[in-house]
């Protein structure tokens, strides 16, 4: 099986669709020396014997029953499609007239879809269950995640379900909306502007397994690809017509080459049209894909899915033609081989829209999320993201996420708008069950590189700060002017990069606006409007598992978070501590500030988690401190020493007061305003009528702000441009053991305090595990976070803290799932885990109680669910 799914991976992922299209690759024979050559590259557990002989077995499959390359009508397993359709088989099935994921294959089914599209594994399938069995599917409206046949698993989903973590615009199918755009639209100007933002960031590379290899821009590669599409619709017009022609010799010359396409452009675009103009006759109306014009039986498909109905048919029967010989005679055989470029093709594109590369960090998720919705109208995101979540019917939440506007009439108009897009074409559509939450864009700080273009009165975040401050001052006109739409809006974010942007930036605005009341006037009825409630995307991406803790503990305490808050992904809470060092070489890269905050962090952590025998460590992380604190705060770049700290009135020589003690004070201030310091001093004159600026729950000692040394520190952290310039230079470091072991105590203990607290942990399984250094599903630290009723062990459920978790989506659209699957997917893992011996880690019934309870948890996870806004009409 492991073979069969690594070569439909190499035909139609890893090889070059210029040699498709120059017939050098042909698809009912893939040749020897091209198989050869890229399984070496892919495939390097075998030898080049054993590869000769994997492909003399593949040749054969087709003359033996039962063989596991056998394709239908004794084809060779050789021809691309039979192997294709043979692996279709293998993993899925129909269930109630639709197409399923068998469940054991489902993780299997999830590697293969990264490289293979989905739907063409499931045009695939039905394509041999219609030569099969004689009977000719019609229904191409189907969800572009499909759904598995674990029955006691969807009759638990069935109970009710709440997505709590999702981004509206990023949930949508942004690669079916953006490929049917561009092959309806060839002539579109924002083709070349997004070929090229494709060629300056690509996403995914291929092995060139040998000198012939050869790739096209990406523009030209759209380009090939929607000629190829144009041509197979007319073939099925002509043929319909009872006159098939052959395709015209300029278009043999643009695909292999010998013309430029581009100099076509406007001819590919003419004969779009012209299939448009013959629908429009036809009394089709004005479609929104040409290709729906030879469908046949759309009256079931569902219309948020109509736009993927043509794609999907088109697909469809070119398999069932090549399967069933039907293609019109020998002169149509290069049609299908054209047909076998398109699908390579597609998938090259597909691979910079879906996140399905092995690089990890957030940077690599956020170039793909800032791909999704260019040039498609926002009425089809909307519409596809919200009805391909809530089709199921299992969703009695959802949190959908979006960024406040600039106004109050802004955001009251952005709520109207979306509502309406969401009831347009389901006015039963319950708006009780969607609610919003508004998320804040973090964004990475500059320090200028000169002292003299440095503004020694702006603090770090300085612009994101006033920027923050604005959409807060709409935010709360917004709540007050604006009620009906208001009372929709139950929460709010940050979001995007948390590397370079902590909560310190955000934290004045969290305060102010979850604590902000909306009056109600005395006799008179209105629309109720609650407090916001918070969540914050931390503990996702970090440079070193110290940092990371250190800032959820930031989230915490500084945006004061209290219980039925929620923190956003969390991952550094549960993941594998010493495998994540180990997996960096024990070696850490990051600024010389961080460096120095995690070392102060950490040394009083363990003391304030009771982590005893750790003396080592600390002297360690006292010798860091002074060698990083004298780096940064006591001497000028040219290392000369500093006469004088600060900025006060007295302006006193403070170096031989500060310790790591008064340092750690000063870090407890970073939840304030830093313009309360702007003179050196904590000036509790300026919070007059903004109490919000101050962190009154933060420190608890409020009468270290008052003390020279410690305000001055938090002055020079914002204001002084040496240390700011000192502070952001990276800094390489070897963390001995003792470190990594004191982290990992830190680590639990922040655990603990997290379930105490009753914080809600937001998990999304598909986008940690592509953004995060796991392996594999099992090791997604919800286990870890939470295991009640999934083992019987007695000390295992005592160590774990037992926190409120969820699981959700995330960005389905990037990450192509749906919050079924994303149950799924864990449950099937859990299943499968081994332990050392080889024996199962986890009985399959108590997974189901597992995965049950976080359903529940979700649900009340959920601010709708607990803030009672069902039936409040926007």
């Amino acid at each position: 099986m492991h073979n069969l799914d690594t070569i439909v991976r190499m035909y139609f992922d890893r090889v070059p669709a210029n040699g498709i299209l120059t017939n050098r690759i042909p698809f009912d024979r893939f040749p020897l020396r091209e198989f050869a050559q890229s399984a070496k590259a892919h495939m390097t557990s075998y030898s080049d014997t054993e590869i000769r002989q994997l492909y003399a077995y593949i040749q054969d499959g087709g003359q033996e029953e039962g063989h596991p390359f056998a394709g239908m009508y004794n084809r060779s397993g050789l021809n691309v499609f039979a192997a294709l359709e043979e692996l279709s088989e293998q993993l899925l099935t129909m269930e109630n007239n639709k197409v399923k994921c068998i469940y054991r294959s489902l993780l299997r089914f999830r590697e293969v879809s990264q490289s293979v599209d989905e739907d063409l594994l499931v045009c695939a399938y039905l394509a041999m269950q219609g030569c099969r069995y004689g009977k000719r599917f019609v229904d191409f409206g189907w969800n572009t995640v499909i759904g598995h046949n674990n029955v006691q698993l969807n009759r638990i989903m069935e109970r009710g379900l709440s997505e709590n973590h999702f981004h509206l615009y990023g949930s949508a199918p942004s690669f079916h909306l953006l490929w049917v755009h561009f092959m309806n639209h060839v002539a579109d100007q924002g083709l070349y502007r997004f070929a090229k933002e494709l060629e300056e960031r690509q996403r995914t590379t291929r092995e060139h397994y040998n000198v012939r290899y050869e790739e096209d821009s990406f523009v030209v590669r759209i380009l090939k690809a929607a000629l190829i599409r144009v041509q197979m619709v007319l073939s099925f017009l002509d043929r319909r017509a009872g006159v098939p022609k052959p395709p015209d010799p300029w278009m043999t010359g643009c695909l292999n080459g010998s013309l430029k396409i581009e100099a076509y452009r406007g001819k590919i675009q003419m004969l779009i049209d012209r299939i448009r103009n013959y629908a429009l006759i036809s009394g089709m109306g004005e479609l929104s894909d040409y290709a729906l014009c030879v469908v046949k039986g759309l009256q079931s498909a569902r219309a948020e899915q109509y736009w993927f109905a043509g794609e999907r048919w088109l697909i469809h029967e070119m398999l069932q033609q090549e399967l069933t010989g039907d293609c019109g005679g020998n002169r149509y055989r290069i049609l299908h081989q054209w047909f076998y470029a398109y699908l390579v093709l597609k998938q090259n594109v597909r691979c910079e829209l879906v996140s399905v590369n092995s690089t990890v960090g957030f940077e690599n998720f956020l170039i793909y999320s800032r791909r999704k919705g260019k040039f498609i109208h926002l009425d089809k995101m909307v519409e596809t993201a919200v009805y391909g979540s809530v089709d199921s019917g299992n969703i009695r939440s959802l949190e959908m996420r979006i960024s406040p506007g600039r106004s109050a009439y802004e955001n009251a108009k952005m709520i109207r708008d979306i509502d309406s897009v969401i009831q347009r074409r389901r006015p039963s559509f319950p708006k009780s069950g969607c609610y919003y939450v508004l998320h804040f864009g973090k964004r990475a700080d500059e320090v200028p590189g000169q002292w003299q273009d440095f503004n020694h009165r702006c603090c770090r975040h300085y612009k994101k700060r006033q920027q923050l401050r604005q959409q807060a001052d709409a935010i709360c006109s917004f709540r007050e002017q604006y009620r009906r739409s208001a009372a929709r809006v139950l929460g709010i974010d940050a979001c995007s990069q948390e590397i370079g942007c902590r909560a310190e930036v955000f934290a004045p605005v969290f305060r102010r606006l979850s604590n902000h009341v909306v009056s109600r006037a005395a006799g008179i009825e209105e629309q109720e409007v609650g407090q916001l409630k918070m969540t914050y995307h931390v503990g996702e991406d970090f440079l070193d598992v110290a940092d990371g803790l250190r800032a959820v503990d930031e989230a915490i305490h500084f945006l004061n978070l209290q219980c039925g808050d929620r923190i956003g992904h969390g991952t550094v809470l549960g993941i594998d501590a010493g495998k994540w060092y180990c997996q960096k070489g024990n070696t850490i890269v990051l600024p010389k500030q961080d460096y120095l905050d995690n070392v102060v962090w950490l040394y009083h952590k363990l003391s304030e988690y009771g982590i005893s025998g750790m003396e080592n460590l600390r002297e360690f992380l006292r010798e860091e401190f002074a060698f990083y604190f004298n780096d940064i705060y006591l001497s000028y770049e040219d290392g000369q020493r500093r006469g004088k700290i600060g900025n006060t009135e007295q302006d006193k020589n403070w170096a031989g007061y500060i310790d790591i003690y008064i340092y750690y004070e000063a870090w407890k201030l970073r939840g304030d305003e830093p313009e309360l310091y702007l003179r050196g001093i904590y000036d509790h004159d300026q919070k007059h009528g903004r109490e919000w600026l101050v962190n009154r729950e933060y420190p608890e000692n409020h009468v270290s702000r008052m003390r020279a040394e410690i305000a001055g520190l938090y002055y020079m952290y914002h204001y002084d441009w040496h240390v700011r310039k000192k502070g952001q230079k990276s800094l390489q470091i070897h963390v001995p053991a003792v470190y990594v072991e004191g982290v990992q105590a830190v680590q639990r203990g922040m655990r603990r305090a997290v379930a105490t607290l009753g914080l809600g942990v937001e998990t999304n399984p598909s986008s940690n595990f592509a953004i995060s250094t796991m392996e594999r599903y099992e090791e997604h630290p919800i286990v870890v976070m939470y295991n009640k009723d999934l083992t019987w062990d007695i000390k295992q459920l005592q160590d774990c803290p037992q926190i409120n978790v969820s699981i959700n989506t995330d960005d389905k659209g990037v990450f192509h799932t749906s919050l079924e699957n994303e149950y799924a997917l864990m449950a099937c893992a859990l299943e499968k885990a081994k332990d050392e011996c080889g024996n199962a880690l986890y009985n399959r019934q108590m997974i189901c109680q597992w995965i049950d309870n976080i359903r529940e948890m979700g649900n009340q996870q959920s601010f709708g669910e607990r803030q009672g806004t069902e039936g409040t009409a926007g």
